[in-house]
């Protein structure tokens, strides 16, 4: 009965536009819907037809090419400078951007190891939380971080999805508050 108050162009207009809906299933699972609409002439009455179409993998395909298009590209930028001729402190700038591209963090910091010690070079997102530069941070020894003497020796990246589960964790005190970590050695 809401539609025989539209005109029908109204309804023709209203009628070729997929409508997508997301809900959340019992299990927590969501699942993204397109609804089609379309008019139905039955006994001179215009009545409303639908089709709902489960669009939750094709979805998912999608954003998986954009987030490997995103990495991609941060990939290709972050290569380029670390060949260019940019100064130090640019090409560690470039690198944090390109690393929040890709991965979406709360704080990004560039640590540089010298002799078994490790420094704070470079931060973006700490003093958006109220947490002082930590640059100024004296150097600590990398056997004190094992996820950081673990990245060293094997040369492969961790991510620790839980730090609460990970034995081992024993971040600065300025990321106390850090739920998830994941690091990459950047070997020059």
């Amino acid at each position: 009965h809401l539609f025989h108050s539209f005109r029908e162009n109204q309804l023709n207009e209203y009628f070729n536009k997929p409508i997508e809906i997301s809900y959340r299933q019992p299990d927590g699972k969501v699942i993204i819907t397109e609804l089609s609409l379309f008019p139905i002439l039955a006994d001179g009455r215009t009545q409303i037809g639908g089709i709902v179409d489960n669009i939750t993998e094709k979805k998912r395909v999608e954003q998986n090419e954009k987030d490997q298009k995103v990495f991609l590209e941060a990939l290709r930028d972050t290569s380029e400078a670390l060949n260019s001729d940019l100064d130090f402190d640019s090409l560690l700038e470039r690198i944090l951007i390109n690393a929040e591209r890709v991965i979406h963090s709360d704080t990004v910091a560039i640590l540089m190891m010298e002799k078994g010690l490790l420094r704070v070079v470079r931060t973006r997102g700490y003093s958006a939380r109220g947490i002082q530069d930590l640059t100024h941070h004296e150097p600590f020894s990398i056997e004190k971080m094992q996820n950081m003497a673990w990245m060293a020796d094997t040369g492969m990246p961790l991510a620790i999805s839980d730090t609460s589960d990970y034995v081992a964790w024993n971040p600065l005190p300025e990321n106390a508050g850090v739920k998830a970590y994941i690091g990459m050695p950047l070997l020059v």
